[in-house]
């Protein structure tokens, strides 16, 4: 479990994420628990749960799942060894945070949802918009000199 945000692996240093090897399960209260593999005097170093109506999605990128969670910047983060095992635990994720979602607290969730993912959208763009700039940075006169080279030299 890794989180930039403190929500699934405790607080993480300077906004990086912080890697916890944990273990993960469905509690008896229908809550995400989590636990470090490392233990203190028998118990989890680390611990913690998630209400399945704070995951605002389950996103599987090819290396890591994210969980995008109620107001968290940064989603947690779950690596796992395969990608079959990869694959199962987002499948059952989803599952379970569509099942276990009260229906009064779905259209907030949903509205949550959009709005995160509203925010992501706009900060993509505003990085590419400054990749833009940066790669279009003089570009213009490199251009134009070439351009007029080539002409005197017709």
């Amino acid at each position: 479990v890794a989180s930039a945000g403190g929500a699934a692996a405790g607080e993480a240093g300077a906004g990086r994420p912080k890697r916890t090897p944990a273990w993960l399960k469905l509690d008896e209260s229908g809550r995400l628990h989590w636990a470090s593999l490392e233990q203190r005097q028998g118990r989890p170093l680390e611990e913690g749960d998630i209400a399945p109506s704070e995951v605002l999605g389950v996103r599987n990128t090819g290396m890591v799942l994210e969980l995008p969670l109620k107001g968290f910047t940064q989603p947690a983060t779950l690596e796992f060894g395969t990608a079959a095992e990869r694959e199962t635990w987002a499948r059952y994720l989803e599952i379970a945070v569509e099942v276990l979602t009260p229906e009064s607290e779905r259209s907030e969730r949903d509205a949550e949802r959009a709005s995160h993912r509203q925010h992501e959208l706009e900060e993509r763009r505003s990085l590419n918009e400054e990749r833009k700039k940066r790669l279009q940075e003089g570009l213009g006169m490199k251009f134009t000199a070439e351009a007029m080279m080539n002409r005197e030299q017709r």
